[in-house]
């Protein structure tokens, strides 16, 4: 989230309305895809597409700042 109300995954900006208090993740590695979806109401948020040729570690970097 950036300017307190817009979502980005890079520079991407995500058509999302309401923020997500739970974020879901989904691997499929054979088609070389991680989903991100609303864990509550199980709406998609947004699917990177690439090519694993490694092993995949998990970094989450949530960029929001508690005031």
């Amino acid at each position: 989230m950036r300017d307190g109300s817009k979502f980005w995954c890079g520079d991407e900006l995500l058509p999302l309305r309401l923020a997500p208090q739970r974020v879901g993740m989904y691997l499929d590695d054979e088609e070389g895809e991680i989903s991100f979806y609303n864990a509550d109401t199980r709406a998609h948020i947004h699917t990177l597409t690439d090519t694993f040729t490694e092993t995949l570690s998990i970094l989450l970097y949530p960029s929001h700042r508690r005031r």
